[in-house]
């Protein structure tokens, strides 16, 4: 297959909902074009670049239970490579014109099994470096690690389901009621603590952060200190907290009742992703 890096490049923006205009965007598209027509070039599928995106993060977390402090740098990497990953199978997909709802959802898929590895990865080398002591920060760091994309898949899960039943009962299926979207108190703590935790435990950010730590922690400049404790223990001191809030305000703030209404509306324009993301 004869391929220009600029053919590459213009057909794999063509259909993409998103316009490239972050600043993660703006570091990762441009090497992410090659690697694109690399994988163009030896014939791998986008849900192939997935699959590999997935098994890179595991490797990743799996090496960041390690006591060698370069086997765990290694590791670090396995998070951002996933990041970068992430950016090529869409774009193999839509070149190929083989971009689908299946491909959205196996994308998706990775961003879970990507996070909850590399959590599980810190927090079973927590437990490795300092004792049993710790297990219950790593059981909720765990938990914790699933709920940031489950809160929002489980909520468009229950709205697929509450029309599902309606039609089969041959109820109609918008509700009647309207509803109307309540705003929870957001204390100023609570808001520190809420930023603090996306700042430590988001992709978008620990990508960075792993990296930076573990090389920092290669040269004993956190001695005696594991870092990797720490974490845990604000993983399942902060971040499982946090994360169990943001479910109950999800529930109980009428945003999926709204959500619901606004999807099987016709006059409603959907505004993504915010309104994917219950935002």
């Amino acid at each position: 297959m004869s391929l220009s890096l600029k053919e590459v490049k213009d057909k794999c923006n063509e259909d993409r909902f998103f316009a490239y205009d972050s600043w993660h965007d703006r570091v990762f598209v441009p090497p992410a074009i090659y690697v694109t027509w690399f994988c163009l070039k030896i014939g791998i599928s986008g849900n192939a670049v997935s699959w590999i995106s997935g098994l890179v993060a595991v490797i990743g977390g799996y090496f960041l239970t390690y006591d060698d402090r370069v086997i765990v740098l290694v590791g670090s990497f396995g998070y951002i490579l996933w990041y970068f990953l992430d950016y090529v199978d869409g774009a193999v997909a839509r070149f190929n014109k083989k971009g689908s709802v299946a491909g959205q959802y196996i994308d998706w898929m990775m961003h879970v099994i990507s996070h909850v590895a590399i959590v599980c990865g810190i927090t079973l080398g927590a437990m490795n470096s300092t004792g049993t002591w710790i297990l219950p920060f790593v059981i909720l760091g765990i938990i914790a690690s699933c709920l940031p994309y489950a809160r929002f898949s489980m909520a468009w899960f229950s709205i697929c389901m509450e029309q599902q039943q309606r039609r089969v009962k041959n109820l109609d299926v918008q509700m009647d009621k309207k509803v109307v979207e309540k705003i929870p108190a957001n204390f100023f703590p609570y808001i520190i603590i809420r930023k603090f935790s996306s700042a430590l435990f988001h992709e978008n950010y620990l990508i960075f952060i792993l990296p930076i730590v573990a090389t920092l922690e290669l040269f004993n400049l956190f001695e005696p200190i594991d870092l990797r404790v720490v974490f845990t223990i604000c993983a399942g001191a902060i971040y499982f907290p946090i994360q169990a809030i943001e479910v109950h305000r999800l529930a109980t703030c009428n945003k999926i009742q709204k959500a619901y209404l606004e999807l099987f509306s016709p006059d409603h324009k959907p505004n993504l992703p915010d309104d994917h993301f219950f935002t």
